[in-house]
């Protein structure tokens, strides 16, 4: 599984390149100009997302981007201290479960 990880903050870049580094088919992802073109740029690339940011961020992302939960990678939220996970998206079929 291909997974990208994205993080906005100092404190997210940190615990994003912890994962990177645990994760070894994980690709800590360069924010472009927002989130929603970083995800929309990488979105086609990847089977799965992992998002160290609040989960209304990654929503207003993804929003332009869902197609169906056949296709739709997944899409998990995590909190800058990784104490608190989301599958927000394709958790069954995708895996972010």
């Amino acid at each position: 599984m291909k997974i990208g990880i994205l993080a906005i903050t100092k404190g997210g870049r940190t615990l994003a390149t912890e994962l990177a580094v645990q994760l070894p088919e994980a690709t800590l992802l360069p924010m472009s100009d927002t989130v929603a073109a970083t995800l929309a740029a990488a979105w086609p690339q990847y089977d799965a997302f992992i998002c160290v940011m609040a989960t209304g961020i990654v929503v207003r992302g993804l929003a332009p981007l869902l197609r169906d939960k056949m296709s739709d990678p997944c899409v998990v939220v995590l909190d800058e201290q990784g104490r608190f996970v989301i599958s927000l998206l394709s958790g069954h079929l995708g895996g972010g479960n």
